[in-house]
């Protein structure tokens, strides 16, 4: 065996790392929250709007909304202005609070409903399907109820990574964004010392 591995000491040198890196990944979750931070500072180069702006729902700025980590806007393309945010996690905070308002205060607990308020058809080219590019991709039924709050049928951070998956695409949201931190946008936003309407939302 030793002289195997003096024989082919380059070899070992290559894929013994790997093999760490492989076992790691799947026996610490902590690895793969650490190298989904990484990964999302590495914006790919064909990245999205969203990405790009640590936005991946495409929030837009309103009038008196200062969300937490807001960095500014960015005004480039055809179709408006866009917030731009200093980590994918604020980011992700500010589209989980957005997403609980509609149900605590609009009374919103069906995707199809949701789907028409997150991307209005005047607002969207097409958006009339949001909510069922939405429930395909949780895989239930658009006008089936839901509760963010219990988590029934699905998770906040798992209708936060169906918004990602329709506005940046399925790939790109995988490669950049981890389980792990849309779990940590969404304990964000319910951590958030009030859900209100985001009009006005600067917590």
């Amino acid at each position: 065996m030793k002289d195997w591995i003096k024989k082919h000491w380059l070899i070992c040198v290559i894929v013994a790392p790997g093999g760490l890196f492989v076992l790691a990944w799947f026996f610490f979750p902590k690895v793969r929250e650490i190298f989904g931070r990484a990964v999302s500072f590495v914006i790919p180069v064909n990245a999205t709007r969203g990405i790009r702006n640590n936005n991946p729902g495409n929030l837009r700025p309103e009038i008196g909304n200062n969300w937490v980590g807001q960095i500014g806007t960015d005004e480039s393309g055809s179709t408006g202005e866009f917030c731009k945010f200093d980590t994918p996690e604020n980011g992700l905070r500010a589209m989980g609070i957005i997403a609980l308002n509609y149900q605590v205060n609009d009374g919103i607990t069906n995707l199809t409903d949701f789907g028409n308020r997150w991307a209005p058809p005047s607002d969207n080219a097409g958006a009339s399907d949001y909510g069922e590019q939405l429930a395909s991709t949780l895989g239930v039924n658009p006008q089936g109820a839901f509760d963010l709050l219990i988590g029934d049928p699905f998770q906040l951070w798992e209708i936060m990574k169906a918004i990602s998956i329709n506005e940046n695409g399925k790939a790109l949201t995988v490669a950049t964004y981890t389980d792990e931190i849309f779990k940590t946008g969404a304990a964000m936003a319910f951590a958030a010392k009030e859900l209100q309407n985001p009009m006005t939302q600067t917590a």
